[in-house]
């Protein structure tokens, strides 16, 4: 609902009824006026609300948003009118740019196309090549790998088959029909260790459903690798395989969520957590990576395992879980001491566990922000300076990284 008032705001009375999000008012045509719905598309009034026009078209360029991008809506969009011309405006609705020039009738995306690429949320959504320092990765959801050969100057876009795999039906092993992948966003990935090997094995997928694949030519054609063993049905291979990573000094094993290869990626096998039950691995030690670590299910138990996953202990479970919003839990391996692990505290705070006890940081009451959930959410050590470490915060308006040199004991 929409209401004026002309008695500089002592009475109101009602303009128009409609679910408005946001009223813009060109401010060298005040008589011009923009309503937002939340979930309604836009409307303009050119006579200061006493008739308007209900009938906005926004024509997105071609291309898979095209779907969705139809109109001017939601609490996230804006509109700023040209106050020399009251037929013209800017808009930003559905992650896109747009621009009137005939009063509002009709918008068209006036944006670059490109709105950046999400990259995905865990440590191993970025993969370096250990012997080519102009080549690296990274892991994007909704997007696919994006590749550099070129230390950044450029990347080519590695997921053309995505598509493809995602309109495909398949037998679901219950009698229905399943797409061959969830979705075609790729959430972390691993380069084969070995010197010009282009091998590459990476999950794709929804956010937290994925699969995983490999390539043997550097990300331009991928097979899925795994197959429905018998009674199982299609969506028993979903995971969220957040950690993926080859074994640096036996380029062959590669760690992925609950399942390791002994052949580069071809297979995976199930790994036997014992009586812990479901877990996933989520860090290696790189200085010693026979040493892997898993969580329970329910991110409340670290398990250690010393002997590429075949047998599993605990190794702490100090009462809290090792996440604060979702089912992405803050966690990394130091590079060098193979006992030290770094997560979070019950309050979210930066904290590292030595196999005796956990040690608080004290970077989050640095950053402040607990009134509004604020949490470490990532964590990156330094593999050549392992008392450099950063912390990624959760909250948005405070600073977000921050770094210490001297392994938490002071914050910038």
């Amino acid at each position: 609902m929409t209401n004026d008032a002309l008695d500089g705001g002592t009475t109101f009375s009602q303009l128009k009824s409609y679910d408005a999000a946001r009223v813009f008012m060109n401010p060298g045509h005040p008589e011009v006026l923009y309503l937002v719905g939340n979930y309604s598309n836009a409307i303009v009034s050119h006579d200061g609300g006493q008739s308007w026009f209900e009938k906005i078209k926004a024509t997105a360029t071609p291309g898979l948003a095209r779907g969705y991008k139809k109109a001017i809506r939601g609490e996230l969009a804006g509109i700023v009118a040209n106050p020399k011309n009251p037929d013209e405006a800017v808009a930003f609705s559905q992650a896109t740019l747009w621009k009137t020039t005939d009063g509002g009738k009709t918008f068209k995306e006036s944006s670059s196309l490109f709105t950046g690429y999400a990259w995905a949320w865990y440590n191993t959504a970025l993969a370096f090549d250990a012997f080519d320092p102009q080549r690296l990765a990274f892991f994007n959801l909704d997007v696919g790998m994006t590749l550099t050969t070129t230390g950044t100057d450029y990347f080519v876009w590695r997921n053309q088959h995505a598509w493809d795999w995602y309109t495909t039906f398949i037998d679901n092993g219950k009698g229905g029909t399943a797409r061959r992948v969830p979705w075609v966003g790729t959430n972390s990935g691993s380069f084969q260790p070995i010197p010009g090997s282009q091998v590459i094995v990476a999950s794709i997928g929804r956010y937290f459903l994925t699969l995983l694949m490999r390539s043997e030519d550097s990300g331009r054609t991928w097979e899925l690798v795994q197959k429905r063993k018998e009674g199982e049905i299609y969506r028993d291979l979903y995971e969220m395989n957040e950690f993926v990573a080859f074994h640096p000094k036996a380029p062959n094993v590669v760690y992925a969520g609950n399942k390791i290869s002994d052949d580069a990626g071809r297979t995976f096998v199930d790994i036997d957590f014992g009586s812990f039950g479901p877990a996933k691995i989520l860090g290696m030690s790189l200085s010693q990576p026979d040493t892997v670590y898993a969580m329970h299910i329910h991110l409340l138990k670290i398990l250690r395992s010393d002997d590429r996953g075949k047998t599993w202990r605990l190794y702490s479970a100090p009462g809290w879980q090792f996440k604060k919003l979702d089912r992405i839990p803050t966690f990394a391996v130091d590079p060098v001491d193979p006992d030290l692990v770094y997560s979070i505290d019950e309050k979210g705070d930066l904290a590292l566990f030595d196999g005796l006890r956990w040690y608080s940081t004290g970077v989050l009451a640095q950053v402040g922000g607990l009134e509004v959930g604020n949490f470490v959410r990532t964590i990156a050590i330094d593999p050549n300076h392992p008392e450099v470490i950063y912390a990624g915060m959760f909250a948005s308006g405070r600073s977000g990284i921050w770094r210490t040199i001297d392994g938490g004991e002071n914050w910038e």
